[in-house]
């Protein structure tokens, strides 16, 4: 029979809820061979977050389109170091200063889902 003492169910119960937490999700981009650019389409829940992740390469040249540009939704670019350039009216572009991960996050702080369309280029 198993048997769980108080320290050890706190951590299971602690490592369940960490992976049943669906408010936040990343995806990694990969962008098709000889393209630019990638579209992300999908739906967004009420307070629900998203996070892309993509490599770049120092000099390339990141922009980032948000449809809707909605006041509900929040987009944000950040690099690996947690640097962050903000998207205004749902469109950004970051000259890339060096090479690594970058990310982008959306939020929907509606009350209602909302339908988007996220276009990530890096040239």
């Amino acid at each position: 029979m198993l048997k769980i003492t108080g320290l050890k169910f706190i951590v299971l119960v602690l490592v369940v809820f960490s992976f049943a937490d669906s408010s936040s999700a990343q995806t990694r981009v990969k962008f098709a061979r000889g393209q630019s650019s990638a579209t992300l389409r999908g739906t967004l829940a009420a307070d629900e977050t998203r996070e892309f992740a993509f490599k770049v390469r120092f000099g390339q040249k990141l922009s980032v389109r948000m449809i809707p540009a909605d006041d509900d939704i929040a987009v944000e670019v950040s690099n690996y170091n947690g640097h962050v350039f903000w998207v205004e009216n749902g469109f950004g572009k970051v000259v890339i200063d060096e090479n690594g991960d970058y990310y982008v996050v959306i939020k929907n702080s509606g009350r209602k889902a909302i339908k988007y369309s996220l276009t990530v280029t890096v040239r």
